[in-house]
């Protein structure tokens, strides 16, 4: 097949008049089907003319001399890997490849000739974007190998007589031994099967061993595997094309090896089935790097998985006597005290809320770290939420006289469907910390909305400041846990450095993304997106919150804690309330109670870990109606220093109404 036509054409041909067409054929044949490209072909040239005496795949059209694919391969010393063709500017104008063939890739490699001359080059196309696997590169050079010692056999047999010729065919048949992958040739009439030398050394067949039909081949796969592979093999034997298979062979000594094959059919001009020829390769380090990459993978879960729940563990352990101590701080604030008694439960009270709130900082980065966040898609009002948030901390800002504005596009109301306790979380976050580095002068959030297609749309946020700002060298380190601008700012202002790497996870689980631009000792601007579903606007951005004056009073309530502090500090909390509680220490004395008690109870405020029956066994008892019928639709809120997903979805699963987390306080 001539593709580019000239006066020197046939020049070429009787250049390499003593290829060997078969052996090429076949070489370029099974780089083919290693490959599974579009198109593979060997192209021969003396510039600026080329020839392409073997092709399997696309048809190669004739082509002018001037053509960039043609220039590629005569001019190019190296190998060629071009993934996208539309971004070459030297390529992306072939006819060839743009306009006749519609590819996509190329991967080209140089063939020398004895005096190592460029002399031609090998060259796979496809249709799809492709690039070269390591293993894969060691298969494309023996390749080109192989075809080397061809084109040395060519020139040589031209200058030798027929005498000396036949004591250069052996290289060929060396050359044919050297690559990592061995061929196999499968008879479709006769079901026989062909080996060559290296499919043997692969197997690690013993001399005199035979393979010769497809049950030979199976008897040496190990026994857990046959039958899998024997269904793969009879795929070839009806014609079809079973993909890659890959299996294990038994050695002595219990040593194994893992091996790759792949086929395809052959048909002649009639469409007659032919034969089935194909490769394969020992992959045994590629599956055992998978298999090591594999459990190293398994571990860092486990371990990760470990991490949070020590995480989630020192949190409820932490949690329970801190409810006491905040509990107690709270009751005391609602004493008879005097201006420094006042001030130094202030204090008490700011630390403890500061550890708890370190606490939920590091158990969030925990969950979001190891997947175990749960995202809600409810609708709520986006305008009402943001402004709630900025109204929650406007007391700060008032304390440092900053001018703190907010500038919402969403009007009064506006209603969206998402997760709004993340969404919260994020405007908290940052607005909180806008205020914290703030000394003096102005914190402005913004926030708006932005179609993105019919049912969803992207909310637009920005926080700026006009605070110590940071460096820009120290910027890329913001969102990573722990960090902050340097240590004179941890010390000087506090935190931990967890909050912003908060934000960042949280926003790209909602699909955006945030970034900064700051400037030190001007501020900062924080801004970006979350992705949120669109939701019809109606009168419910007319309808508004009202307060109501609920009363207590006469309320009887069973409260089941087991830790003695916990239930003098919810029993003085619920007294005050005009709530009568009775208090018992585990959930079979809660059913117990429930039973035989004669006075009726209206709520059930209900600890999850306790001894002899924890709160979650308890509440199915109660509403299988262990406790009596009457009691079977009763409130039951959980009362835990547990605070993850799970136990929140355990608590529902259970029957439990409502969730509350400790440290409680009277609101």
């Amino acid at each position: 097949m001539v593709i580019v036509k000239s006066g020197k054409a046939s020049t070429l041909q009787a250049e390499y008049s003593h290829l060997n067409t078969e052996a090429l054929q076949t070489v370029v044949r099974l780089a083919q089907n290693a490959f599974q490209v579009s198109l593979c072909g060997l192209a021969l040239f003396n510039d600026p003319d080329v020839w392409v005496p073997v092709s399997y795949g696309l048809s190669v059209p004739d082509l002018p001399t001037d053509d960039p694919f043609c220039r590629l391969l005569i001019h190019s010393n190296k190998k060629n890997v071009v993934s996208d063709i539309s971004a070459n500017t030297q390529l992306a104008s072939s006819q060839l490849v743009t306009q006749a063939l519609g590819l996509t890739s190329l991967i080209s490699i140089p063939i020398v000739n004895g005096q190592r001359e460029r002399v031609g080059a090998l060259f796979l196309m496809d249709k799809q974007s492709r690039k070269l696997l390591p293993h894969e590169n060691q298969i494309l050079m023996d390749m080109a190998a192989l075809i080397h010692e061809e084109v040395k056999r060519n020139q040589n047999s031209r200058a030798l007589p027929d005498v000396e010729q036949q004591s250069v065919d052996w290289r060929m048949d060396f050359a044919l031994s050297h690559p990592a992958i061995g061929v196999w040739e499968a008879n479709p009439r006769t079901g026989c099967i062909t080996w060559d030398q290296r499919m043997r050394a692969l197997h690690y067949l013993l001399p005199g061993a035979c393979v010769e039909r497809w049950d030979d081949w199976l008897n040496l796969i190990v026994d857990e595997q046959r039958e899998r592979v024997k269904r793969l093999f009879a795929e070839y034997q009806k014609g079809a094309d079973p993909g890659v298979i890959r299996f294990k062979i038994e050695l002595d000594g219990n040593a194994f090896r893992h091996i790759e094959c792949r086929g395809s059919h052959y048909y002649d001009e009639y469409g007659e089935w032919q034969s089935t020829i194909g490769t394969s390769r020992d992959v045994t380090d590629q599956v055992l790097a998978e298999i090591a990459l594999k459990q190293q993978s398994k571990l860092a879960v486990r371990a990760l998985e470990a991490k949070s729940n020590f995480i989630a563990c020192m949190s409820h352990e932490i949690r329970t006597p801190m409810n006491g101590v905040l509990g107690i701080i709270d009751l005391l604030s609602r004493s008879e005290l005097n201006d420094t008694q006042r001030e130094q439960l202030a204090i008490a009270q700011n630390s403890g809320n500061s550890l708890v709130s370190i606490m939920n900082d590091i158990l969030d980065f925990s969950k979001l770290e190891s997947d175990k966040v749960d995202f809600e898609w409810v609708e709520f009002d986006l305008a009402e939420e943001v402004a709630m948030v900025v109204e929650g901390l406007r007391p700060l800002a008032k304390q440092k006289s900053l001018n703190y504005t907010l500038n919402s596009q969403l009007g009064d109301s506006y209603k969206v469907s998402g997760d709004p306790i993340r969404t919260r979380q994020i405007f908290n976050n940052l607005i909180s910390n806008a205020i914290k580095f703030t000394e003096e002068g102005a914190v402005q959030v913004e926030v708006s909305s932005q179609k993105r297609d019919d049912e969803s749309e992207w909310v637009e946020f920005s926080v700026s400041d006009t605070g110590i700002g940071v460096e820009e060298e120290k910027m890329g380190s913001l969102f990573q846990m722990f960090t902050q601008a340097d240590s004179s700012t941890t010390r000087r202002y506090g935190g931990t450095g967890i909050g912003l790497a908060i934000v960042k996870r949280i926003i790209e689980k909602m699909s955006g993304e945030i970034a900064v631009v700051s400037e030190p000792g001007q501020g900062s601007c924080f801004y970006g997106k979350v992705l949120v579903n669109s939701v019809e606007q109606s009168a419910f951005a007319d309808l508004k919150s009202t307060d109501v004056d609920v009363s207590f009073d006469g309320y009887r309530v069973l409260l089941v804690e087991d830790v003695r502090l916990n239930q003098v500090v919810a029993t003085i909390m619920l007294e005050e309330l005009g709530i009568e509680p009775v208090v018992v220490e585990d959930g079979q004395k809660a059913l117990n109670t429930l039973l035989n008690d004669e006075d009726p109870f209206d709520f059930i405020f209900m600890d999850c870990e306790m001894p002899i029956m924890d709160g979650f066994m308890a509440t199915e008892k109660i509403r299988q109606g262990d406790a009596g019928d009457r009691y079977k639709g009763i409130s039951i809120v959980a009362l835990t220093a547990h605070v993850s997903d799970e136990q929140k979805h355990r608590a529902a699963a259970s029957g439990m109404d409502g969730f509350v987390s400790k440290p409680i306080s009277q609101e």
